[in-house]
């Protein structure tokens, strides 16, 4: 007994030091450059909320723009009581979050698949430039990745171990309280996984059934909050009238095979090779599915793809834009153990005696090509990606720098839209003044195209003006349909200077 027992723990070690090493070559990767680029609006609107004095202020201001969820908020609260609210305190919450989904991947490759498995996997969520971005970035994503992955390796432990229905309602609580999408990925798992595509389960359909009821009645509270607000908010709510189109769609697949970097600079060779590569590996993936003790890798490459699809179908049913790219972080950890299978069964078809000779001497080839070129394309996106973060360029950050030095108590600060106040606040100190109307955290996705927009800005604007010489213009171009604001203003000043940034112009005048 004490031999088999010491057995076991010489062959855990190698596994153990092995992942150690990749979870510590994930944590550098995040902070390399954490804070080389200022932060933008999402990470800017989580400061503003916790600064906010009370508990109960952010939580009501968290309502009042469903659907939304408070347990990132709450967290980030916590943290930045400790670490501040600067730029790398707000973000450090999401390197954690995203270098624990490290080993977290491992544990789910493990569970679906194999060992070695789960440690390629765990490999190739520590180099993924996409997990990356999300993992640098203060917002809710790689908080809500983390949990959402263990849950979804607790809950297939239970469906096929028939054990750990606690700790899963527990983490599916907590998933669900992360970001809203954990209630429709957990509620496909739970279909999915109990069709026959889901393989043998030992777990009775009684309990299954009421661990999910469990997990859904945590969040009904939040839903009633939820719906309250919304109707006893009387305030007119944005939306994006269009469509998915199809540049977005292949945008995002390259987004989660080469990162964002590679997709605004247009490296067409990097976006083909990872493009490629990862869909034929997840093909082989899949086929390595048909293991009755490996259905746990159709079982989640089916629930990404309806995540993919669904909200697609939903834009071209709708003509709104519902299709949200940076929901699919949430499964890149499984889509990744798929991945890693893959490249495992291509070489179990290399090994297997009944294979064709030349079939054995070619496929190793083909599936070591294709591993080596997706690795190659995660590095090359994650070198892009420090030289041009997507964010990086916004300019904010600089923009509040030349009004720290420029601007004078005497003049005004005026943003066009309001929801630009949140990041340029990070970086200046004085008060700004939103047109048509101050940012307000209860009403953030204000309609500020509709027909009276122009005017109710302008007369703000000649408003707020009245006393001062000079007055300063944060405006984002975008949201002034053909240019009539800015053309009307400056019929009426004088421009006496202008600066140029990727998401923002700044205008000086008297």
């Amino acid at each position: 007994m004490f031999d088999e027992e010491r057995g076991k723990t010489r062959a855990v070690a190698p596994v153990v030091v092995i992942l150690t090493g990749i979870t510590l070559l994930g944590l550098a990767i995040r902070l390399l450059g954490l804070t080389a680029y200022g932060i933008f609006w999402d990470e800017a609107y989580h400061v503003q909320l916790v600064r906010l004095p009370s508990v109960g202020a952010m939580l009501d201001a968290i309502l009042s723009n469903p659907p939304s969820d408070p347990l990132y908020a709450l967290a980030l609260r916590v943290w930045t009581g400790v670490f501040g609210t600067g730029d790398e305190a707000i973000r450090s919450l999401s390197v954690a979050c995203s270098t624990l989904t490290i080993p977290a991947t491992y544990l789910m490759g493990r569970a679906l698949a194999g060992t070695w498995i789960g440690v390629l996997g765990a490999l190739l969520f520590a180099v993924s430039p996409y997990a990356l971005e999300l993992g640098q970035e203060g917002a809710l994503y790689a908080f809500a990745a983390l949990f959402i992955t263990l849950a979804l390796t607790v809950g297939w432990r239970c469906h096929t171990e028939g054990r750990g229905a606690g700790p899963y309602v527990l983490l599916g609580c907590i998933a669900i309280y992360s970001h809203y999408v954990a209630a429709v990925i957990l509620g496909l798992f739970a279909l999915l996984a109990w069709l026959p595509v889901g393989g043998p389960r030992k777990v009775a359909g009684r309990d299954w059934a009421l661990a999910h009821i469990l997990i859904l009645c945590s969040w009904l509270p939040w839903l009633v909050a939820l719906l309250v607000h919304w109707l006893n908010l009387d305030i007119p709510r944005a939306t994006i009238m269009h469509s998915a189109t199809f540049d977005e769609v292949t945008g995002a697949l390259v987004q989660y095979t080469s990162g964002s970097a590679a997709l605004l600079t247009t490296r067409f060779l990097l976006e083909a090779v990872g493009l490629f590569a990862g869909g034929t590996l997840i093909v082989l993936g899949w086929l390595a599915g048909r293991d009755a003790a490996k259905r746990g890798l159709r079982v989640t490459l089916a629930i990404s793809g309806l995540i993919f699809a669904l909200p697609l179908i939903a834009s071209a049913l709708s003509g709104l834009w519902l299709f949200v790219p940076h929901f699919m972080i949430f499964l890149l950890p499984a889509l990744l153990c798929a991945v890693s299978a893959g490249a495992f069964y291509g070489m179990q078809i290399a090994i297997n005696r009944h294979t064709p000779a030349l079939t054995r001497r070619a496929t190793p080839l083909i599936v070591g090509g294709l591993l080596l070129a997706w690795l190659g394309a995660q590095l090359w996106g994650i070198v892009l990606y420090n030289k041009y973060p997507p964010h990086g360029v916004d300019g904010l950050r600089d923009l509040a720098a030349v009004l720290t030095v420029e601007s004078t108590p005497d003049d005004t600060i005026l943003v066009m839209p309001p929801i630009l106040t949140p990041p340029i606040q990070q970086y200046f100190t004085r008060s700004v003044h939103g047109l048509p109307s101050d940012f307000d955290l209860r009403a953030i996705y204000l309609p500020f195209g509709d027909a009276d927009w122009n005017a109710r800005a302008r007369a703000t604007l000649d408003s707020r003006v009245q006393g001062y010489s000079r007055f300063w213009l944060i405006y984002y171009p975008a949201d002034d349909f053909n240019g009539d604001f800015l053309r009307g203003v400056g019929t009426k000043y004088d421009q006496l200077e202008y600066h140029h940034y990727q998401f923002a112009d700044l205008y000086l005048f008297r």
